[in-house]
């Protein structure tokens, strides 16, 4: 009987086990749950939480922008004058949602979201799952409008880099829903809006196209300032981009006809009709404001840490590099426009008319006009040594024309020809232990002989292009690249095409006077710019750019160059009829363009004919170009220099042969000089100039 009850207790603790694996399995699965939940749920909850909160914070601290006006930035000259006011002549003007009609609400909505009005903010289970996924932020998101993303990023965000804007772009714009109403958020919209041309909001873009209040302007009207809204980048003084526009335009009209909110009649007559702008004033200095504009714009993203580069492995890193820079430049230009700066500079204006003058005759030397101006056009920059700032400039004649114009000061890369020779082959061949009085061998006779010797300096006078050779020849193409890449000669096509000997490097006018200045002090190189400091609305200075040198050449070695280039305007000199007794000038031409300086500044200029073929031109209507440019840097460096003391250039020390390594003399010979130095032209093949470009210039 024992043993049946033994055994029947066994049977019954055996059943009872059997029993527990269910709910054991259950446990487990409970356990696996609540695990997951806390390594996969709970840090989703917790960053909604969080976001939510910044958000919440972020939208009430931007609560005294959303009645704002843009306020436009103000650049003063080098006595603090005010000069330019970056903002259209429409004035920056708000307007109430009261007053806005359905059909001007509506016209700013529709070729961006046409949903704005139903969307009404996200449900929790759409936030959880972008928060889940961060990729999935950059996307439409149900219920938050791609309208409120935009015033979240561009008005509330403001470039928070501690956080994933993305993500915290879609939480701010769910806040903004839930705060504030449909009218409160078109009115800050349409109100901020920008229309390109430094103009912000619909009734300041009104006024500027059209000279009309908001409230007045024809459905037609109304419907391009959409499409210009919508490509604020496009400008509609250009064919190409108006048709764009137009299409938009017309686009805008079929929806808002569709809406009910213009009538048959209207919308018709809104199709046919042409758009007509207004006459709007001139903008006085508009070479000197778009490179004042430009130029802060790029100080102020040095400022925020962006590295300006020119050379790149591949195309992809091109394309990222790009799309960066294109990104931060349409922020920082937004910020002028808007964020009331105070942007002092160097510029002296009364030198700027003088400049403009000068180069106002240039243009008028011949009679050969391209379309409404003259087809002889050129640039012009002065420098300031001591500053090492931009003081003038002049991006070709003057013109009657409110739009930014292009300026051919910075933007115009030209071939220089000869007048890279000092910085490229000429100083470069100096530091090989070459003394002025270094005999020079060059041309090749029938025999096969070098016949022709002169000295260092007489082979410089001379202009010689078989002399310079010889010089390349030696120094080879790698080393002159990167002294001319250090002396701020950034146009990409040179670094794997450009032949220095030949002198087919390119570059622009404010590139050749900074190189210049460098010459004029002591081989040193300061990177030319017009920005002294900037400050916000209020006046507290935030950016005052660093005094940036580069040591480039040896001090001795660069007087030996400024004394050899001054005997250019010397008795006998190849520009001695643009010298002058009352101060000390050295410089150096080639064509069209002559770039010196004296010991006070530097001036480099050219001029050429644009848009026109020169080869069957009348003989009355051909120019001088050398006696062109060589005058406007004679009457410039006149005007700057007839309050100052004449100081002479500092000369050079005696010159030391020492340690002069045997294989830098170069002597006669049957050799050919190659044409791109070592390896063919300079940076094919040869990763020791590749690998070291970026080092050259920020």
């Amino acid at each position: 009987m024992s043993f049946f009850r033994k055994k029947g207790t066994h049977m019954e603790k055996k059943k009872k086990k059997n029993n527990l694996k269910p709910l054991l399995i259950i446990l487990l699965l409970v356990v696996c749950t609540v695990l997951l939940a806390a390594v996969y749920v709970s840090p989703t909850i917790a960053a909604m939480k969080y976001y939510k909160s910044v958000a919440k914070d972020k939208v009430s601290a931007a609560k005294d922008r959303f009645t704002a006006v843009a306020v436009g930035s103000v650049a003063f000259d080098k006595d603090d004058k005010e000069f330019i006011r970056f903002r259209s002549d429409g004035d920056m003007s708000y307007i109430t949602a009261s007053n806005m009609t359905d059909a001007i609400k509506y016209a700013f909505v529709v070729l961006e979201d046409e949903k704005f009005f139903d969307n009404k903010g996200a449900k929790d289970k759409d936030l959880y799952a972008v928060t889940y996924n961060e990729e999935k932020a950059v996307n439409l998101v149900p219920g938050i409008s791609m309208i409120t993303r935009g015033i979240a990023k561009d008005f509330v965000i403001e470039d928070d880099v501690d956080m994933n804007n993305s993500l915290l772009e879609v939480y701010v714009a769910n806040e903004l829903e839930h705060v504030y109403s449909k009218d409160e958020l078109l009115e800050y919209y349409i109100n901020n809006i920008y229309f390109g041309n430094g103009v912000y909001g619909a009734q300041s873009a009104s006024k500027y196209y059209f000279k009309k209040e908001l409230q007045e302007i024809a459905p037609s009207e109304l419907a391009f300032l959409a499409a210009l809204a919508s490509n604020p980048e496009m400008d509609p003084s250009v064919m190409e981009d108006l048709e764009v526009i137009t299409v938009k335009k017309n686009a805008a009209l079929d929806r808002m006809y569709d809406a009910e909110v213009i009538t048959r009649e209207e919308y018709f007559k809104a199709i046919s009709d042409s758009i007509v702008f207004a006459e709007r004033g001139n903008i006085r200095y508009n070479y000197i404001e778009k490179f004042v504009l430009n130029d802060a714009i790029h100080n102020l993203m040095e400022n925020e840490g962006f590295v300006f580069r020119y050379t790149f492995d591949d195309e992809k890193q091109r394309d990222e590099y790009e799309k960066k820079y294109k990104e931060l430049y349409a922020k920082y230009e937004k910020d002028i426009y808007r964020k009331g700066y105070k942007i002092y500079t160097s510029i002296d204006i009364e030198l700027v008319e003088v400049l403009q003058s000068e180069m106002d005759k240039i243009a008028s030397a011949s009679p050969i006009k391209n379309g409404d101006s003259h087809a002889l056009t050129g640039g012009a920059v002065v420098l300031d040594n001591k500053t090492g700032k931009v003081i003038a400039l002049t991006g070709g004649e003057s013109v009657d024309s409110d739009t930014y114009v292009y300026n051919r000061a910075y933007e115009s890369d030209v071939a220089l020809g000869r007048t890279v020779w000092p910085m490229d082959i000429y100083i470069p061949y100096i530091e090989w232990h070459h003394d002025p009085g270094y005999i020079v061998y060059a041309k090749q006779a029938v025999d096969g002989t070098l016949i022709d010797k002169v000295t260092l300096r007489e082979a410089i006078a001379s202009y010689s292009s078989d002399f310079a050779g010889r010089m390349y020849e030696k120094i080879g193409g790698h080393y002159a690249m990167s002294l001319l890449l250090r002396t701020g000669f950034n146009s990409a096509a040179n670094y794997k095409t450009a032949t220095p000997r030949l002198g087919y490097i390119t570059g622009n006018m404010l590139e050749l006077a900074g190189a210049y200045m460098a010459i004029a002090e002591d081989g040193t190189y300061r990177k030319p710019s017009s920005i002294r400091s900037i400050a916000d609305k209020g006046g507290i200075s935030f950016l005052v750019p660093a005094d940036e040198r580069a040591d480039i050449y040896a001090a001795n070695d660069d007087r030996i160059m400024v004394d050899i280039l001054a005997d250019n305007m010397k008795e006998g000199g190849y520009l001695n009829r643009f010298a002058s007794d009352s101060y000390a000038s050295a410089a150096f031409s080639d064509g069209g363009i002559v770039a010196g300086f004296s010991t006070y500044y530097t001036v480099a200029v050219y001029n050429a004919f644009e848009g026109i073929s020169t080869a069957d031109m009348p003989e009355e209507s051909k120019v001088d170009h050398l006696g062109l440019s060589g005058t406007l840097y004679k009457n410039v460096m006149d005007y700057l220099h007839k309050d100052k003391e004449k100081v002479e250039f500092e000369k050079p020390g005696p010159y030391s042969k020492e340690d002069a390594p045997a294989d830098k003399a170069l002597e006669p010979t049957t050799e050919r000089p190659s044409l791109g130095g070592e390896g063919g032209h300079p940076g094919d093949g040869d990763d020791r100039l590749n690998n070291n470009l970026n080092d050259y210039h920020r």
